[in-house]
């Protein structure tokens, strides 16, 4: 045979086999939809931008138009809940559905037939919304819906090429909660003598005590931006009902004159709206009301305290949480501060506490109270003690230089000591049922200072043997 007749042949052959291709499947974004609203596989979703399936021929003949086949298959047991309509071709393309893509059908088949003069055609255009789509319960767990795609030589039934595992849709959680820390973060509870931590300073000062409001920071409630489909979800509609926690909130319980609140203005002075929010019986939290909705959170994102101004203000961090609730839909995640932002309520002085402290009258266990001052200037120091059965006896004050130390005993703070420089007398406890034995007390150290170091001592004469310990709180 010559050689003109083999290339002939070779050129024949290839123009009868089917083109060798490649595939590219581009959804323009895949959709996001809420999974609050993913309540069964019954729910239906739809493509809310177009797709683009480019299929590229590799080994282009002069003069060749082929046709082929493309088909999409919906993974994860998803469904067509309405008949697909053909596609649109990317190049002038006449495209057909050749097969499925019927209600119930997990796949489509479309036939492509390139324009004439267009060797090979470029590849298809799906619109948005042409596929309308159920049994996608798994995007309530925050899943994505994928497709697979093939093309196929529509005559002999091969694979040309193909491409799986791209995301045309996904679920995501529909709220945000954003937490914010308050525009001045300096403001302290005054340790001040003159507050004794019943007022706050706005800047941070000891003795300013110049106000009874205290504003921790906002909260924000938003539908995700990413969302294609809110799918009925509504601020207006959904609750919202905020609970803040804390460690004490006595000091601002409404029928002594405080608050806890949603402001609409950072100054927390009731100027603007406010969402009133009711203290726990324990004094751990305080909540809005329940018909609280995203949008009357929205106008009053700040979250406010106003002391009594007689009562001694803890230090304590201040939390958040809240779960957003509409009717017909699933309750969105508990949303709590979770990175620290709203401002806890601190102390712009050293405080220390002694939760054991023995009276005068136990000449077996004898304690001692070593405070030292670790700052770099001095100042006044404050001693409160409480009784077991709860009274509080009187201060115990006395200045402190920097880097000095004072040694006291029970004794000095139950009778007073002007030789040590302490003013004041604290008092003794009630009996506690031992013959001549007063009751124990724990003790609060406060410093109108920086920092201090205070040790508490209990020495044990008993049987002859002394022993000194640290017994102390902080």
């Amino acid at each position: 045979m010559s050689k003109n007749k083999l290339i002939a042949l070779a050129i024949a052959a290839a123009l009868a086999s089917p083109a060798a291709y490649a595939v590219d499947v581009t959804p323009t974004t895949p959709d996001v939809f809420p999974t609050n609203a993913i309540t069964g596989n019954a729910i239906q979703v739809t493509n809310g931008d177009s797709i683009l399936i480019e299929a590229a021929a590799t080994d282009n003949y002069l003069g060749r138009n082929t046709g082929y086949n493309i088909r999409v298959t919906l993974q994860g047991g998803a469904k067509f809940a309405a008949a697909v309509p053909a596609a649109a071709g990317i190049n002038g393309e006449t495209v057909t559905v050749a097969g499925g893509g019927q209600i119930g059908d997990t796949s489509v088949t479309y036939s492509v037939v390139p324009a004439q003069g267009v060797v090979e055609g470029d590849g298809i255009k799906i619109a948005a919304f042409d596929f309308v789509i159920d049994n996608v319960g798994f995007l309530a767990n925050g899943g994505t819906l994928k497709i697979d795609v093939r093309v196929g030589d529509p005559v002999g039934g091969n694979e040309l090429a193909s491409t799986n595992g791209t995301t045309i849709a996904r679920g995501e959680q529909a709220w945000v909660v954003t937490y914010v820390a308050p525009g001045n973060t300096d403001a302290r509870i005054d340790v001040g003598a003159d507050s004794a931590k019943r007022l706050f300073s706005s800047d941070g000062t000891v003795n300013l005590a110049d106000t009874d409001l205290f504003n921790a920071g906002s909260v924000t409630v938003a539908l995700n931006p990413a969302l294609t489909a809110n799918m009925g979800l509504d601020p207006a509609v959904a609750t919202a009902p905020l609970k803040i926690t804390g460690e004490d909130f006595g000091p601002f319980l409404a029928a002594n004159g405080g608050s806890v609140s949603l402001q609409s203005t950072a100054l927390c002075d009731g100027s603007g709206t406010t969402i009133a929010a009711t203290v726990a019986g324990d004094h751990l939290s305080a909540s809005v009301a329940g018909s609280t909705t995203v949008n009357d959170v929205n106008a009053n994102p700040f979250i406010c305290f106003q002391a009594d101004g007689d009562t001694t203000i803890d230090d304590q961090a201040i939390d958040a949480s809240l779960v957003v609730k509409q009717a017909g839909y699933t309750d969105s995640p508990n949303f709590t501060d979770s990175t620290d932002k709203l401002l806890a309520m601190m102390y712009n002085g050293a405080v220390k506490r002694v939760w054991h402290f023995n009276p005068s009258t136990n000449m077996d266990q004898q304690s001692y109270l070593r405070v030292s001052n670790s700052s770099t200037t001095g100042g006044l120091f404050t001693i409160d003690g409480t009784c077991d059965d709860g009274s509080a006896g009187n201060p115990v004050t006395f200045n402190l230089g920097a880097g000095k130390s004072i040694l006291l005993t029970s004794q000095d703070i139950e009778e007073g000591n002007a030789a040590k420089g302490l003013t004041g007398a604290m008092g003794t406890c009630t009996a506690n049922g031992a013959a001549g034995v007063t009751a124990k007390r724990r003790l609060v150290i406060t410093g109108e200072v920086g920092n201090m170091e205070v040790q508490n001592f209990l020495r044990n004469a008993a049987g002859g043997a002394i022993n000194t310990n640290v017994n102390n709180a902080d």
